[in-house]
Formats: C-alpha cells, sequence, structure tokens
C-alpha cells in the first residue's frame, strides 16, 4: 500500500486534470450523450397523389422529384405510385448540401419523368435533421 505521502502526491497531479477534463467536457458538451445524427444530412418526406382532372386516380405512374437548394447541384428521385396513385419520396438529402433559409428547398415534382411532364408543381420542401421525424410536404399532381 502507498504511503499517505505518495498518495497526496499522486491527488496533487491527477485532480486538476481530472478537474480540467470536466470542465472542458461541460462547455463542450463532450459529456452529453447525443443521439442526433451527425451525417449531416437532412431529411423529408414528399407525399402525394396523382389523378385526372376528373379527380380519377392515375395508377401506377413514375413520378420524379428533383430539389435544389443554394448551389445550382440538384438531386433527385423516382418512384412508382401505387395502384390509388398514391406515392412517396423519403428524401435523404447528399452530404454537403446547403438548404436554403429555414432548412428549406425548392422541388419539382413531375409525371411522366420521362418525355413531356403532363402533369408538375414546384413545393417548398422543409427539412429535419432526424430520419425519425421527417418533415412532411404534401402534393397533388393533376393530369389534364
Amino acid at each position: 500500500m502507498a504511503s499517505p505521502r505518495t498518495l497526496f502526491a499522486m491527488m496533487k497531479r491527477f485532480v486538476p486534470v481530472a478537474l480540467l477534463l470536466a470542465a472542458v467536457g461541460g462547455f463542450t458538451g463532450c459529456m452529453n450523450v447525443s443521439v442526433r445524427d451527425t451525417s449531416g444530412a437532412l431529411y423529408a418526406r414528399v407525399q402525394g397523389t396523382v389523378t385526372r382532372a376528373n379527380g380519377s386516380v392515375v395508377p401506377n405512374v413514375t413520378v420524379g422529384l428533383s430539389c435544389v437548394g443554394k448551389t445550382a447541384d440538384a438531386f433527385g428521385q423516382t418512384t412508382q405510385a401505387n395502384s390509388s396513385g398514391v406515392f412517396e419520396f423519403p428524401i435523404t438529402s447528399p452530404i454537403g448540401f446547403e438548404p436554403l433559409p429555414g432548412f428549406t428547398s425548392v422541388c419539382r415534382v413531375l409525371t411522366p419523368v420521362e418525355g413531356t411532364a403532363q402533369a408538375e408543381v414546384s413545393v417548398t420542401v422543409t427539412y429535419g435533421e432526424s430520419s425519425s421525424s421527417r418533415p412532411t410536404t404534401q402534393v397533388t399532381l393533376v393530369i389534364p
């Protein structure tokens, strides 16, 4: 067992270091456990339906989405509407994507994806920082 003098010398050396680490951790938030997504991606959801002007659904069509933020680098994806004309895009922005003010981007939703669009709409999409709580934007595409 170490002598009291040795224990005192050890405490004198290590206690200030421990206090410094605790202080730095407290100031920088290092002592907190966070479940926040740290990938840098932003998350949103665009949901909608494809209908004709008379209100009938347009089933099984391909729907496209193209979004742009502060830079001209757009990103996008396609999905298939179901038999009821309902579609959904779970959006995950690319790393480095810079949203517009208010964590938003302008997105164009259209169908069909190839050729001349029969229906398209531009919407402002709001993003969140968690994939488990994506803000949702509703869209209705109406084909004349």
